[in-house]
């Protein structure tokens, strides 16, 4: 029996940042974007292990490190990983706990 495991990146996609342009292009398409990576067992989600708040530009597709961004950019912008959006993303760890419990469970009634 082959177990599949791995981790998978996630993107979130934010809100646009009003006011600010990218460095590259010169446009005002900047968004809110970011990555989470997730441990996978059999393609069910388990944990987040790792996440980074990210600027994308609409038009050239350019990306920049929230961290890496003008001062400027930074105070306009919004972390679109909150904790909420991890606790989404690992889905899978509550799902897994609940079928090995109705397992246990269903092993004991029988005993």
């Amino acid at each position: 029996m082959t177990i599949g495991f791995g981790v998978k990146t996630k993107e979130v996609k934010g809100g646009l940042i009003f006011g600010a342009s990218c460095p590259d292009c010169n446009t005002a398409a900047l968004r809110n974007a970011g990555t989470i990576k997730v441990i996978q067992v059999l393609g069910l989600p388990l944990f987040p292990v790792g996440s980074c708040c990210q600027i994308a530009c609409g038009k050239c597709g350019a990306i920049f490190k929230l961290k890496q961004a003008s001062e400027d950019v930074r105070l306009k912008a919004n972390p679109v990983i909150t904790p909420k959006n991890l606790l989404l993303s690992s889905w899978g760890l509550p799902v897994l706990l609940i079928v090995i419990l109705v397992l246990l469970y269903a092993s004991s009634a029988r005993a």
